[in-house]
């Protein structure tokens, strides 16, 4: 691990102090030694002394000034701490003499080797009037060996102080500019973790196993890791104490709970974890048998398994972006590379070789960084926005005048009038330029609403309207809310790769036997071996029969108009095949949505990139406020202006700052159950994490069971307790059920004989009840309902919403989507920790701007930096 604390003038002494020269017998760590590219300008060399280490501290050295800030005021440096796994420093309280050398060089090896990485990518300083002038420049480090943790257990760690003094490339000294520092903090620790695994298995032949993003010893007994694990224990117990959690929290409490380190020998310390070890059965005997059971690999073998690691690591981050950076790139290739013995170097140089290779587009450089992208991805993206360009270039499909005005006026006389803003998008949808249309809109603009007329028209001139969305539930609410069949994108896409041939008989069969062995394989073997259905004239016949009427139901053609719901969430690949499919079939495209939003999961961008390439009609006017201030308050969050709605929400009492993490969830479940407690489908609690969510949601049924609004009956599923009158949530779409991933409902009845429940689900015709019954053992996808995550409540609209927040997930659009689902009152309920000093931490956080842009963009913005460079330079040759 790697965690950096800023340091002040003076903290020096305590490093000082815990490097004294006999360390074994006055009780100090081993003496500092000096690192880094300044260190032999400055002469600095070897065993770090302590009136050179103060003086730098201070700004100067030997008497002579080097930096211009005052002693009072300026930062003196950073610590970069670089922590063992604790397999490793247990490894190393139990061995002898040798392997616990070889282990705290490895240590030694894998730190510096992190830290020249440091200085090249963040190794910065500025020069001339106001700072302008950036240039490269030479670090200094003091590294410090501490073997022990504050509660005197094992914890192999070095203290690398980056002094805010560097040199430059004439000669002169000055400060470090260290922007990038926390830019690069994973990547450097990543290194220094794939460092350390090669190194141990290297120099002693030990197995490494990768944990998640870290790795441990093979062998090393984990009751003995527990045992020694007391001061993370204690971290834990003040982060559980205060309800927080979280980075920031974390290194907040193992400030507060240090423990003063006492003055006690290496050789004391090591005698006493050895007799711990004895005690659970585990020794140096135990130890040695784990050394020299891993061979090291040839050269050739180490660089193919260093560039396997690069592809992995480009693998999962295109899983999720449409770009990235080499940092990133060599971050995740280090930690798919712990285990196998590759180095850092290698892993770097292989990511390095991997990314000059035809695979991969260099798209430009932002804020110092080169980005890159597939060729594939960005073939897929230009393939995009060509088709969106034909699109927009076909003519558009024949609405009648009168069928439009028609809609519009029936709209009216059903009780929705189109205010002046959302009649024009509806007229742009029907009767603007080419055969795609895009609809933005903030949220609870009616995005939805303008959908009814624009069906009317379409279907009275006609046309044939579908509708699809990302989701089961976004679907769902797109059919029940304008009368659009409607369906997932992923159901749209199979059924369109199923029709978009002619019939083929010998791929219907083959696809006829591979649904046979999955049957197979989802029976048991006595049914197994009963089902076994074969391929014969008759079955030939219905299956064209079904192919058929798959084609006329799903196919698409000149007459249809496909209708794309929460666009902004959908990803690049799959936007990319609707638009695909509706060009081919000569159909007519409409993009509704809103980037300010939640952004897709995988590679986003394509609905702001389509939007930016066709124009957009765009709707501002809320409806879903039904007070002024709300609506003011929804729209300052809307336009990015963060602290003018948390002042807003804090005058009208709605910003709630608790001391602790406890406390917020008390005082939100007791703000809820007001009116949650006989209203909970009207009262909708919002959390961040699934945990978060979970334990809310046995808050409020407790509450509700303390209130009498719950019988005391209950059935087990899973992990939950369901009440009659409890409310549920739906998990995974079921079409026997008819519901939908995030379909809320009411329990109202169950039998635990059969072992059955009943659940009443929402639905916007009230006339009509809707009661779904099933077995828990069939169907057990289902959870307490008066919490849930943002991301299902897109879309939803309550009268009073209750958001907790979580520094861990918090940005512009997780927080915007928070704000806006009630139509009454939004509450908000944080901690101090939180919220920081008059509400800039958490500001801050929800300024974050976390929209995706495709991989495109960046491309076209080098290119035209590049053109924009080359005019200036043209420009400037021909003297004007």
């Amino acid at each position: 691990m790697l965690s950096i604390g800023k340091m002040s003038v003076g903290q020096h002494a305590y490093y000082d102090e815990l490097a004294k020269e006999d360390y074994y017998l006055e009780g100090g760590e081993p003496p500092g030694k000096w690192f880094g590219q300044g260190t032999s300008d400055l002469n600095l060399q070897g065993e770090i002394r302590s009136k050179d280490f103060s003086d730098l501290f201070a700004g100067e050295l030997r008497g002579k000034r080097l930096v211009q800030q005052s002693e009072s005021t300026r930062c003196a440096g950073w610590d970069l701490t670089f922590s063992a796994p604790k397999s490793v420093s247990v490894a190393w309280s139990q061995s002898d003499p040798d392997t616990a050398r070889e282990i705290r060089e490895a240590q030694q090896e894998a730190v510096e080797t992190a830290l020249e990485y440091i200085e090249q990518e963040c190794g910065y300083t500025r020069r001339g009037k106001g700072g302008r002038i950036v240039e490269k420049a030479k670090c200094i480090f003091s590294t410090f060996e501490h073997g022990t943790s504050r509660a005197e257990q094992p914890q192999l760690h070095t203290h690398a102080l980056m002094i805010n003094t560097c040199v430059r490339q004439d000669g002169t000294t000055g400060t470090l500019k260290t922007e990038k520092l926390y830019e690069h903090k994973m990547t450097a620790g990543a290194i220094y973790r794939a460092e350390l695994a090669a190194q141990l298995q290297q120099r002693l032949g030990v197995d490494i196993i990768r944990d998640d993003f870290s790795f441990k010893v093979a062998g090393v007994q984990d009751e003995l890791c527990e045992h020694f694990s007391a001061r993370r224990k204690e971290i834990e117990q003040a982060l559980e104490e205060k309800g927080v959690s979280g980075a920031i929290a974390s290194s907040e409490a193992a400030l507060t709970t240090r423990p003063t380190k006492q003055q006690i020998s290496r050789a004391e310390l090591i005698k006493d974890w050895k007799q711990i070890g004895i005690s659970y059965g585990w020794s140096t005997d135990q130890l040695a048998k784990l050394l020299g059971v891993s061979r090291p690999q040839p050269e050739a073998i180490l660089e193919n398994l260093a560039k396997l690691s690069a592809w992995e690591s480009v693998e999962v981050m295109m899983c999720s972006q449409a770009c990235f950076t080499e940092k990133e790139a060599i971050r995740y290739a280090c930690e798919n590379s712990q285990g196998r013995g590759v180095s850092a170097d290698q892993a770097m140089d292989a990511v390095r070789e991997v990314l000059e290779c035809d695979d991969f587009v260099r798209l430009g450089i932002d804020d110092g960084e080169h980005y890159y992208t597939t060729q594939k991805h960005l073939e897929i993206e230009q393939n995009m926005i060509s088709d969106v360009h034909d699109l927009a270039q076909s003519d558009n499909i024949k609405v009648k005048a009168k069928a439009i005005e028609r809609a519009i006026k029936k709209s009216a006389k059903a009780g929705k009038p189109l205010t002046p803003q959302q009649e024009k998008a509806v007229r742009h949808i029907l009767s603007g330029d080419g055969k795609i249309a895009a609809i933005t809109g903030d949220a609870g603009t009616g995005k939805t609403t303008i959908l009814n007329p624009v069906r009317d028209a379409l279907e009275a001139s006609g046309y044939r309207v579908r509708g699809i969305a990302l989701a089961g539930k976004a679907a769902q609410g797109l059919e029940e809310g304008s009368d659009i069949a409607s369906s997932t994108i992923a159901s749209f896409l199979w059924h369109q790769d199923k029709i978009q041939h002619k019939w083929d008989e010998k791929r219907a069969k083959k696809e006829f036997e591979q649904w046979v062995e999955y049957k197979k394989s989802t029976l048991n073997p006595l049914k197994a071996m009963a089902f076994n259905p074969t391929w014969s004239p008759d079955t030939a016949k219905k299956a064209k029969q079904r192919f058929f009427e798959m084609k006329q139901k799903h196919g698409m053609d000149e007459s249809t108009v496909l209708v794309v719901d929460e666009a902004a969430m959908v990803d690049t690949r799959s936007f990319s095949q609707v638009v695909s499919h509706v060009k081919e079939s000569g159909a007519k495209l409409v993009c509704i949505g809103d980037s300010k939003q939640l952004q897709a999961i995988t590679q986003g961008g394509a609905f702001q990139a389509i939007t930016e390439e066709i124009g957009q009609e765009r709707l501002t006017e809320v409806f879903r406020q039904e007070g002024e201030e709300a609506k003011k308050t929804v729209q300052a969050m809307a336009e990015g202006n963060v602290r003018e709605a948390l002042t807003r929400y804090a005058k009208a009492g709605d910003l709630n700052v608790s001391d602790d993490r406890d406390m917020a969830f008390s005082n939100l479940i007791s703000d809820w159950a007001e009116k949650g407690c006989v209203r909970p489908d009207e009262n909708l609690v919002l959390a961040a994490t699934n945990l978060d969510v979970f334990e809310l949601n046995q808050l409020a049924q407790a509450e509700r069971l303390a209130r009498q609004k719950l019988s005391t009956k209950s059935l087990n599923v899973g992990i939950y307790n369901f009440h009659e009158n409890d409310r549920v949530v739906f998990t995974r779409n079921n079409k026997s059920l008819d519901v939908k991933n995030g379909t809320f409902g009411t329990v109202r009845r169950f039998n635990k004989l059969l072992g059955t429940i009943s659940v009443e689900i929402d639905s916007e015709e009230k006339k009509r009840t809707q009661v779904r019954t099933f077995s828990v053992k069939d169907y057990a996808d289902i959870r307490l309902g008066y919490a849930v995550t943002t991301h299902k409540s897109q879309g939803a609209t309550v009268k009073n919403a209750f958001v907790l927040t979580n520094e861990t997930m918090m940005d512009r659009q997780i927080s915007y989507v928070q704000m806006s689902r009630a139509k009454q009152r939004t509450q908000i309920f944080t901690t101090r920790d939180e919220a920081g000093d008059r509400l800039a931490d958490i500001v801050r956080r929800m300024e974050r701007d976390n929209i995706k842009e495709l991989a495109l963009k960046k491309l076209k913005e080098d290119q035209e930096m590049k053109r924009v460079a080359e005019s200036m330079a043209t420009r400037k040759g021909l003297g004007i």
